[in-house]
């Protein structure tokens, strides 16, 4: 996690795969017309009176739905497969797309990622963006509790240990480990959580040691009723910035334990 970047843990575009939307690959003029005049003006995403939240013991996946990362628009496309209890997504922008898989011991622990906001269950995290591959795994302790991340890059793996938990068992604050502070030095921050149940996100500070000539920055994520992500906003002394942005589900999947 460089301090100057979104965390490849709390990726902004979650999970991927070979899905029946846009082809990454593909510019399409049209796809990116029909975006804006379904996009809400506020830049706020309200659900459809359908798209209610489900029961106690499942999950909605948004399977379709437009977004905008940075001044690109595009469409997303999500799928939960129970067999290999895999999240799949890819996302077209214009020309350029990113595919993610998410993989999980079980439906169970699927489902218990959206229980509480922000909450990490799954076992690993593959991005891929053009010839480029970010995996992520994660460690947990007896209690279901991440403990430890573990990012693999060519340089050397990036890797943060998790305490300070709260009553739903996420973690409040976060530290890379002495070998990656003395592989990756200022590239890498401690940081802390905070949820906000009550207003659906979860706030993440990052600050620099001492030694480093890194201002500090925030980064807030906001989610919908069904737990899915509707945008990103990075803060910091240069400004405000809204890195991420999804409209309202055009169709959902529901997944169950």
């Amino acid at each position: 996690m460089r301090l100057d970047t979104t965390s490849a843990l709390f990726a902004l575009l979650v999970p991927l795969g070979a899905l029946s939307c846009s082809d990454p690959g593909r510019s399409d003029s049209s796809l990116i017309d029909r975006l804006e005049r379904v996009w809400a003006p506020s830049g706020q995403t309200e659900l459809a009176p359908e798209l209610m939240p489900p029961p106690a013991n499942c999950r909605s996946v948004a399977t379709q739905r437009s977004v905008r990362v940075g001044a690109a628009s595009g469409e997303s496309s999500c799928q939960f497969d129970a067999a290999s209890a895999q999240l799949s997504c890819r996302t077209a922008l214009g020309p350029s797309g990113e595919l993610t898989t998410s993989e999980f011991a079980s439906a169970y622990d699927f489902v218990e990622g959206a229980r509480s906001l922000g909450k990490v269950t799954s076992l690993r995290e593959l991005r891929r963006e053009g010839a480029d591959t970010w995996i992520t795994s994660h460690e947990f302790d007896e209690l279901g509790r991440l403990v430890r991340s573990s990012e693999q890059r060519a340089e050397g793996d990036v890797v943060y240990l998790y305490r300070d938990f709260d009553d739903a068992g996420r973690p409040r604050q976060a530290s890379p480990t002495r070998e990656t502070l003395a592989a990756w030095g200022c590239e890498v921050a401690a940081f802390s959580i905070e949820y906000d149940d009550a207003a659906r996100s979860v706030s993440y500070r990052y600050v620099a040691s001492a030694r480093c000539d890194r201002p500090a920055y925030s980064q807030i994520e906001r989610y919908d009723v069904l737990g899915n992500r509707v945008s990103v906003e990075r803060s910091g002394a240069d400004g405000s910035e809204l890195t991420f942005e999804a409209g309202s589900p055009a169709s959902t999947q529901t997944v169950c334990d």
